[in-house]
């Protein structure tokens, strides 16, 4: 299992996983190439069958059929930053944060990690909602370290399904995530964050 940013045959970043040989590879490649000299966020994610390979915050290459895990190559002896087990050359840059996950980050998870940088991690802890009503609109908004909620809303604290907010999907402004909405013509309405 590897991932590199530079492949031989296309230049472009790639994550890739055998169990039998490189000709055998599940891969994601990345369409473009990166930049020299650039600081760049890679992220690579697999849920079910699917992998996605981010850069700085967005997906930019998907794979469906990703079968293998990497529980599926035992133990490992050989586990390299910036050196590959072939006599390829090393990683001429510099990391600044290695990470590992035991789950699939979702893709505003992976947003909020590029965008709170170096050194802050997500939250466990459960967000509280700030609101603001200007004119027709609300606007609510929620700490960006709180990734990967679902903004739900009903009319009523003790009866009926909580519906999910759609549209728009919530953005991330500066330090927090935001959604505005037009104010409503029904007498109450409640919201909540699900994860």
């Amino acid at each position: 299992m590897f991932l590199t940013i530079r492949t031989g045959d296309t230049g472009t970043p790639r994550f890739a996983i055998t169990t039998n040989g490189a000709a055998n590879e599940q891969r994601i490649t990345a369409p473009v190439a990166l930049t020299t000299g650039a600081w760049y966020h890679i992220a690579v994610t697999r849920k079910g069958n699917t992998g996605v390979l981010y850069i700085n915050g967005t997906p930019v290459a998907t794979n469906n059929s990703m079968t293998l895990r990497p529980a599926d190559l035992g133990l490992t002896a050989f586990n390299y930053l910036g050196k590959s087990q072939y006599p390829d050359p090393y990683l001429n840059g510099q990391f600044d944060e290695f990470r590992i996950y035991n789950v699939a980050l979702t893709p505003s998870e992976i947003a909020a990690s590029y965008a709170l940088g170096t050194q802050r991690l997500l939250s466990v802890e459960p967000p509280s909602i700030a609101l603001t009503v200007t004119g027709s609109d609300l606007t609510l908004s929620w700490p960006l370290e709180c990734a990967g909620y679902t903004l739900q809303w009903r009319t009523n604290l003790t009866e009926g399904a909580w519906s999910n907010v759609t549209s728009p999907v919530p953005q991330i402004m500066g330090d927090k995530w935001q959604i505005t909405l037009p104010v409503s013509n029904w007498p109450t309405v409640f919201y909540r964050l699900l994860k």
